[in-house]
């Protein structure tokens, strides 16, 4: 799935990061683009066999393959200006707006593959919270269900969590653990030498099939 020389130029860009060799690599770069607009056409087309429309939310593989360039607007001083990884992201069917989705992450020794909404917007937040708040035994149906504690031993992630309970909620409430999050996704670990292999494409697949009430529940949460 995933050819050797992606890995190649990812180890290669960490390592040159400036602008002149990136553009004396630029046909390499441009392989690199082909090896992940077909791996994400496969993934789509496999997926949306069981996840009907899928296809249709995700027309254009190559506009699921994320920037390499880093917006130095934003950039913390001393960034990289060219990232050393991709995601390939893709949105869920029939989802407005569409916070959560499904995603292949891919980096030199951190590969993984899952689902949901890292960073939502605050006014989805809050209206996530609000509902998982408010339907807590449907909450736990979705990521304490057998197939999500399964594949996801370690349960979520979240790109951080308050350190009190959010404005307006009890302390004491059930579920103050997930209340505290600031987003919420699903990762899936894969090895750098599974994800070479063509066979790989059913291992993605199964984990969006797997996440998919996770991203369901979280879009519809925040609507």
């Amino acid at each position: 799935m995933i050819d050797s020389k992606t890995f190649d130029f990812l180890h290669d860009i960490t390592e040159n990061n400036t602008k002149e060799w990136f553009e004396g690599h630029r046909d390499a770069y441009n392989d690199v683009l082909a090896n992940l607009t077909d791996v994400s056409s496969a993934l789509i087309t496999g997926f949306d066999k069981e996840s009907a429309g899928f296809a249709a939310a995700n027309p254009d593989p190559r506009r699921t393959i994320s920037r390499i360039h880093r917006d130095m607007r934003f950039a913390k001083p001393g960034k990289p200006r060219f990232k050393s990884e991709f995601f390939l992201m893709f949105k869920a069917p029939a989802a407005a707006p569409a916070i959560a989705g499904f995603y292949l992450h891919v980096e030199p020794g951190n590969v993984y593959c899952g689902g949901g909404a890292f960073t939502p917007q605050r006014r989805e937040l809050t209206r996530i919270r609000k509902r998982l708040s408010g339907s807590y035994g449907k909450w736990l149906g979705v990521v304490e269900s057998e197939p999500m504690t399964s594949m996801f031993p370690h349960g979520l992630t979240s790109p951080g969590n308050l350190k009190i309970a959010p404005q307006g909620y009890d302390p004491d409430d059930p579920a103050i653990e997930y209340l505290r999050m600031k987003g919420y996704c699903a990762n899936r670990p894969m090895t750098m030498a599974r994800v070479k292999e063509s066979e790989s494409t059913t291992d993605v697949v199964e984990t969006f099939s797997t996440v998919r009430p996770l991203v369901d529940y979280l879009n519809e949460a925040a609507r």
